[in-house]
């Protein structure tokens, strides 16, 4: 089963970093933040789900 959800890269100091994309790249992007500036701390995080709610989506 593929996840078919797309992810952006945060930073909590500041903010999103990418558009949505796919989770190879925002995780890619979040790494290059991350060591460029190695205080902040960066994330990557689902902006859709698929949510199922009584057998309905």
């Amino acid at each position: 089963m593929s996840d078919t959800r797309t992810y952006m890269a945060r930073c909590r100091q500041c903010g999103w970093l990418s558009d949505p994309t796919t989770l190879d790249v925002a995780i890619e992007t979040a790494n290059r933040h991350r060591r460029q500036i190695r205080t902040h701390d960066v994330s990557w995080v689902p902006i859709k789900a698929n949510i199922t709610v009584g057998g309905v989506k």
